[in-house]
This record gives C-alpha cells, sequence and structure tokens, in this order.
C-alpha cells in the first residue's frame, strides 16, 4: 500500500480548478478504529452524480452514502492498519471540477518521515547534484533552503529535491526541508554537506 504513495507537491499541480467551493474531509490524521467512517464535507454546489471518493487507487464512489452536507463510506470491514491515500472529486453545477487529496492512518502512529537524504551528509555527488529527501507519505507543501536561500523542487518517485545548476563554492553547506503532510502533519529536517 506505502507503494503507491506519490509525493504531490501542492494541490494545484493536479490541473483542478480551484473554484468558490470547499470540501472537508474526513478522516484525518491517526484514526483509533478500524472501522471509520470516510469521506467529505462539501458546499452545496456540487452536483451529486459526479462525485467520486477513491482510497488507495479503488473508487467507492457506488459504495458512498449521501447524508446531510456529506457524502461518507461507513465499512463494515475492517480497513487495513497503515496509512491510506484518499481522494475526493467532484463539479460544481457550474461544470468547474474540484478535487481534494489527504492521508489518514488506521491503528497506528501518523508519521511522516524523511526516509533517504541526499546528498546524504557527507559529499555531493557531480554525477547527481540534487539536494532532498525521499518521504515516508505525501506532501502538498515543501520548502527547501540551500544555505539559506530558498530553492525551486520538484517531486519524483516518493521524494522531494532541487537540482543544483550552479556549482557550489567549495565547503560545508546547509539543507533544511521543511514539508507538511495531506494530513497536516510538519515535519523538518536540517544536514550539511561537503561539496568541493
Amino acid at each position: 500500500m506505502r507503494r503507491i504513495l506519490a509525493v504531490l507537491l501542492g494541490l494545484s499541480a493536479t490541473g483542478w480548478a480551484a473554484p468558490e467551493t470547499w470540501i472537508q474531509p474526513f478522516p484525518l490524521g491517526s484514526i483509533p478504529s478500524a472501522r471509520p467512517s470516510m469521506g467529505a464535507y462539501f458546499s452545496s454546489d456540487l452536483d451529486p452524480n459526479s462525485i467520486d471518493f477513491v482510497i488507495d487507487g479503488r473508487s467507492f464512489k457506488d459504495a458512498m452514502r449521501r447524508q446531510p452536507g456529506r457524502w461518507a463510506l461507513s465499512p463494515n470491514y475492517d480497513v487495513d492498519r497503515g496509512r491510506h491515500l484518499a481522494s475526493f472529486t467532484a463539479r460544481t453545477f457550474a461544470g468547474e471540477s474540484v478535487r481534494r487529496d489527504w492521508t489518514f492512518t488506521i491503528l497506528e502512529p501518523a508519521t511522516l518521515e524523511f526516509t533517504n537524504l541526499f546528498p546524504s551528509p557527507g559529499q555531493l555527488s557531480p554525477s547527481q547534484p540534487r539536494v532532498g529527501s525521499s518521504l515516508s507519505a505525501p506532501v502538498s507543501v515543501v520548502r527547501l533552503e540551500l544555505d539559506g536561500a530558498m530553492m525551486p523542487t520538484t517531486g519524483a518517485d516518493g521524494a522531494v529535491f532541487c537540482q543544483v545548476t550552479r556549482p557550489l563554492s567549495p565547503g560545508m553547506h546547509r539543507v533544511r526541508l521543511q514539508v507538511v503532510g495531506l494530513d497536516g502533519l510538519v515535519s523538518e529536517k536540517s544536514w550539511t554537506f561537503q561539496s568541493q
């Protein structure tokens, strides 16, 4: 399940419009129950025939039930332990597409970890001039600083990084990486590496 989690570098990058409507997903964070209610609250201008709810790549559109101000799925089975990626999509009656992605974790602490720093504390490789980290979960906000300067970032294969396009001066360089997960968790990591 964790294999399918992709790094998301901002919900606007999905190509969906940002209309005046709002969506409040649930659950968020760490959930102590194996059978949580799952879905989203939304403003009333969504076309109910356009709504789709996807968890870990599987659509539950037909299993959702409409309740006042929300669509919800109440499973009659235990949901797998661990982190899940959810997505709620719909169209307004005016035809605008809306989307909200988030994560929730069942019966485990919700964490957002840096799983592989690069360059690792040590040397910047001339053949791989990237600075960043692999992450344990998708993120919606990324802030990467190199020697105190904000750097543009990209994401691929479960990692966020900046491509170093100019030669770095010889010596030690400091990286500060801050990310916000889709479930609102904030994690930060700082490290140094040597450039020759």
